[in-house]
């Protein structure tokens, strides 16, 4: 109940639903589509090709966030947040809506692992980035722990 409570107060419009609702579809074959394709697929897959430009590029921007965030976190089984989810989910609205944003990869050793242990083990996390600066980030001082592997475009 507090679900649709939640959403009813936050979608104004059809054009509210169709985005949650693709949102929705995205954060559903992201997995599928890395485990099939190579990065460079999947980013020209997440490139829209028409770009739409609005007025009010702030509120559309405030509602994909949002919108995002609570798909992301609806269900955790199901919709299981991750760097990379959330990031090509923005990366492709924040494009489509012509706001200039890469989509940056990173690497660094995970300090989970004791020290007795030779093996070095190694996590990685995605980004936004806009006019050379991380954005939508939730730890900006965590994600600046990375070491920036791959941007794209």
């Amino acid at each position: 109940m507090k679900i649709l409570m939640k959403l009813r107060s936050n979608i104004h419009s059809l054009e509210d639903v169709i985005l949650l609702f693709h949102i929705l579809v995205m954060a559903g074959i992201i997995p599928i589509m890395t485990r099939h394709l190579s990065i460079l697929r999947l980013m020209n897959v997440f490139t829209p090709k028409n770009v739409i430009y609005l007025k009010n590029i702030e509120e559309q921007k405030r509602k994909i966030v949002k919108y995002t965030d609570f798909v992301l976190g609806f269900c955790p089984l199901i919709w299981k947040q991750t760097c990379l989810k959330r990031s090509l989910i923005l990366f492709y609205f924040l494009k489509k809506f012509a706001i200039d944003v890469r989509i940056c990869f990173g690497t660094r050793y995970s300090n989970k692992i004791p020290k007795i242990i030779s093996i070095k083990n190694i996590e990685g996390h995605a980004w936004l980035m806009h006019n050379g600066k991380i954005v939508l980030e939730k730890n900006i001082e965590m994600t600046k722990t990375f070491t920036m592997t791959y941007v794209f475009p």
